[in-house]
C-alpha cells in the first residue's frame, strides 16, 4: 500500500491524506486559549548553496541546521497549560505528488500561566525541509515555502523563497544490476 494519494487511493498519514480527516495530525485539547507571534520575523529568501556552505563538514548534510525559528507564545487565558509548539512546512516545489503539510520542529512548554508568555526555538534541519526523489535521494528543492505554527488554521504563517540550484544532499543505495555470469 503506498503512502501517497493516486486514482485509487486518497493518501495515508498526514502528509498524504486528500479527505478531511476526523482530528489533524498533532490536534490536543486545551482549557485555554493562546496567542503565538515570531520573536523576530523570519528571513523572506535563503540561498540554497549558502546553507550547503554554511553546514559543518564533520556532519551529515541532512543533520545541519537550515535555522532556528524563535516564537513566543502567550497563553491568552486563565488556565494554566501545557503548549505543544508543532512547526509544520509545505511547498510546491518538487516533483509531484506534493505533501499536504511535513512536521519539521516542536518543542512543548510546561505549565504557562493564564496571562504569562514564554519562549520557545524551534530548530529545523536540512533533512527536514527535503524531499525524496523517486529512487529515495533526498533534494532540498528551490521555490515557494511556508511555515505553518500549529494545526488546523495555523496560529502563525511564514512565507520564504529557497533560491539557487536545487541540490541533492543523500544518496540511498541502489539496486546494481550485473551483467557477469554466474
Amino acid at each position: 500500500m503506498s503512502l501517497r494519494p493516486s486514482a485509487t487511493n486518497p493518501g495515508r498519514t498526514y502528509k498524504w491524506y486528500q479527505g478531511t480527516p476526523v482530528f489533524e495530525f498533532g490536534h490536543g485539547l486545551h482549557y485555554t486559549t493562546f496567542n503565538v507571534q515570531w520573536q523576530q520575523t523570519p528571513p523572506t529568501q535563503y540561498d540554497i548553496a549558502s546553507l550547503i556552505s554554511d553546514a559543518s563538514s564533520n556532519s551529515p548534510l541532512d543533520l545541519a541546521t537550515f535555522d532556528t525559528f524563535d516564537i513566543i507564545i502567550q497563553n491568552t487565558g486563565e488556565v494554566t497549560s501545557d503548549y505543544v509548539a508543532l512547526l509544520f512546512v509545505n511547498s510546491t516545489a518538487g516533483p509531484a505528488p506534493l505533501p499536504n503539510k511535513q512536521l519539521v520542529s516542536y518543542t512543548r512548554l510546561h505549565q504557562l500561566a493564564g496571562g504569562s508568555n514564554s519562549s520557545a526555538s524551534l530548530s529545523v534541519t536540512l533533512g527536514s525541509i527535503a524531499r525524496a526523489d523517486t529512487e529515495g535521494n533526498m533534494w532540498i528543492f528551490n521555490g515557494s515555502y511556508q511555515l505553518n505554527v500549529d494545526t488546523g488554521p495555523a496560529l502563525l504563517t511564514h512565507q520564504f523563497d529557497l533560491v539557487g540550484q536545487s541540490v541533492q544532499i543523500t544518496h540511498w543505495p541502489q539496486n546494481v544490476t550485473s551483467n557477469s555470469a554466474v
